[in-house]
Order: C-alpha cells, then sequence, then structure tokens
C-alpha cells in the first residue's frame, strides 16, 4: 500500500537556511544583508547579538543564549529599507486612522511632514497618540492644537496636549495621560499660556 501511495507523492526539499549572528542595535533593529528589521520593543535591552535564520522568503530572529524565537519576518527586497514589527503595524493602523480623520486638512500635512522629516521612526507612536487624544477631543479643538504645534516648531505630542490643556483646562485630558506625565504637560501649559499667549 505504501509502495502504491508513495508514487504520487511530490519530492520536497526544503530552503536551505542560512544561519547567522547579527548585532541588535540601539534604534532596536538588526541590519539584514541591505536593510533593517524591526525587532519587539526593549530587545535591544535584552541581548546584543541575535541569530538569524532565513528560509525562503521569511527569516527567523532568535534570541543567541535560549534559542527562543523573537520574531519572523518577510525578507525584504531593496536597500536601506526599516522594516516594521508586527506591533508597529498596529501603531500604523492607528497612525492611518487619524490621516483618514484629518485628510485634506493642510496643517496637519505641515505637522506630519515635520515628524517624518525629524523622526520617520516615531511616526506611528506619533499617530497612536493622536488617535488617543481624537476619541476625548474635536476635530476642531486639534486642529488648534496642531496650528499651535506647527507655529512654535514643536510638532511631538509633549507640545500638542500641554496645547490642548492649556486651551481646554486638564480634566479631558486625565482621562488618558498618566499622573506623572499630566503633571509635566500641565507645567508646559502653563508656559505657553504665560510666554505665548500672555496669560
Amino acid at each position: 500500500m505504501f509502495e502504491e501511495e508513495r508514487k504520487h507523492l511530490i519530492p520536497f526539499h526544503p530552503a536551505k537556511l542560512q544561519r547567522q549572528l547579527y548585532e541588535v542595535n540601539k534604534g532596536n533593529t538588526v541590519k539584514y544583508k541591505l536593510n533593517f528589521y524591526e525587532m519587539p520593543s526593549g530587545t535591544h535591552l535584552l541581548t546584543n547579538k541575535v541569530r538569524v535564520e532565513e528560509g525562503g522568503a521569511q527569516l527567523l530572529f532568535y534570541f543567541l543564549e535560549t534559542g527562543k524565537l523573537i520574531c519572523k519576518h518577510e525578507l525584504v527586497n531593496g536597500e536601506n529599507i526599516i522594516a516594521p514589527h508586527e506591533q508597529l503595524e498596529y501603531y500604523g493602523a492607528k497612525r492611518r486612522a487619524v490621516e483618514d480623520m484629518f485628510a485634506g486638512a493642510e496643517i496637519f500635512e505641515k505637522y506630519m511632514a515635520v515628524i517624518r522629516k525629524r523622526n520617520p521612526r516615531g511616526l506611528n507612536k506619533e499617530g497612536m497618540a493622536l488617535k488617543k487624544v481624537s476619541n476625548h477631543y474635536s476635530k476642531s479643538e486639534m486642529i488648534l492644537a496642531f496650528e499651535h504645534c506647527v507655529k512654535v516648531d514643536r510638532c511631538k505630542i509633549a507640545e500638542f496636549i500641554p496645547f490642548l490643556i492649556y486651551k481646554f483646562g486638564r480634566e479631558r485630558a486625565g482621562k488618558f495621560v498618566p499622573a506623572v506625565t499630566l503633571y509635566n504637560y500641565q507645567k508646559r501649559a502653563d508656559e505657553i499660556a504665560e510666554v505665548m499667549y500672555g496669560e
């Protein structure tokens, strides 16, 4: 019976695995060939080298010491591309939701353009923070904050939320900003009121 079935089987040739060691840099990425692959948050604090296995179109990243799988990536074509870890895709989805909300708003585009230029790797996290803000503030209120940030050339959430606190009080911000961060944001809001708007 087995001999009869074997005649119909398709030969299987697993992709040749290449195993090599690579450094995890301070940016939490691993450079493999011509591109960079994002590791899960904090990997660079746990290890400075990983084992990489390439099999076909997939890369597998392992802790060197334990052999435990860290993450998987599809092999990227091109050069100097940063392949985001899947958790950053979650952030990316939040950023895209904010982009859809403010589609056509020129001031939003200016705000995001500054972030793309100064901190492109922080773009998704900034988008996620803005999405959280949008659950508590209206589009028109957020537009005012975008205008302020662009005007003072401080396009970041640590200026955006303090402006909203200055303008609308801290009650709403207190619903989603941790207490220690809220304290610092309130200090900045007081500076905005005094230095920039003379209040």
